[in-house]
C-alpha cells in the first residue's frame, strides 16, 4: 500500500501490517459513527479504511493538490464521497481551516521530517480534538518523540521494523 511522499513528492509505502495494527489498536467497533482525520493523507487509504469500518466522516488533508484530487476520485469510485471531506493544506500551519472535532487523528509525515510539535500545537489551538481523542503518529524508528506535546501525552508505542506508531491522548482525562 502506498501512503506518503518524500521531498520529491513521491509516495512512500506503509505496510498493510502497520495499517491493520492501528485499526486493531482502535478496535473496529470504536470507529462506528466517529470522525477520523487523515493528515499527510497521500493516497487516503487510512481514511478510506476508517470509513469502511464505520466512521461517519473521514477528513483527508494533504498539501499536494494532485494527491487530494486522486483521493477524491477514488472516494467517488467507491461511493464514499458523502462521508469524506478534503482539504489541500499544510498540516503544520493550516489546520485552522477545519472545524470538526475528531475522535481519531492519524499523521504520517515524510520520514525525513519531524513536524510533530507543530501538528500537536495545531490540533490543540484549533480545538480539533476532545479529551478522549486518540492521535496516532507514524514515524521512523530513528526519531524519538517526546512523552508530552502540549496537553497530550504518549499512552502507547509500537514498533514495526523501521516504523513506529506513537499514540497520544490528552493527559487530563
Amino acid at each position: 500500500m502506498i501512503r506518503k511522499y518524500n521531498s520529491k513528492n513521491k509516495l512512500r509505502p506503509t505496510t498493510s501490517k502497520v495499517q491493520l495494527a492501528i485499526f486493531s489498536m482502535i478496535g473496529h467497533d470504536n470507529l462506528i459513527d466517529k470522525k477520523f482525520l487523515d493528515l499527510y493523507a497521500g493516497t487516503g487509504n487510512m481514511g478510506m479504511m476508517a470509513i469502511n469500518y464505520g466512521v461517519k466522516l473521514s477528513c483527508f488533508v494533504d498539501s499536494n493538490p494532485s494527491f487530494i484530487s486522486k483521493i477524491k476520485n477514488k472516494s467517488k469510485e467507491k461511493n464514499l464521497l458523502e462521508k469524506s471531506k478534503f482539504l489541500i493544506a499544510n498540516c503544520e500551519t493550516q489546520l485552522h481551516k477545519l472545524s470538526d472535532k475528531f475522535d481519531y487523528v492519524f499523521a504520517d509525515p515524510p520520514y525525513n521530517e519531524e513536524p510533530f510539535e507543530k501538528i500537536m500545537y495545531q490540533l490543540g489551538k484549533n480545538q480539533l480534538v476532545h479529551k478522549k481523542s486518540k492521535i496516532f503518529l507514524e514515524h521512523s524508528n530513528k526519531i524519538r518523540l517526546k512523552e508530552y506535546y502540549e496537553d497530550k501525552m504518549r499512552i502507547q508505542i509500537k514498533n514495526y521494523g523501521d516504523t513506529v506508531i506513537s499514540v497520544f491522548q490528552r493527559a487530563n482525562n
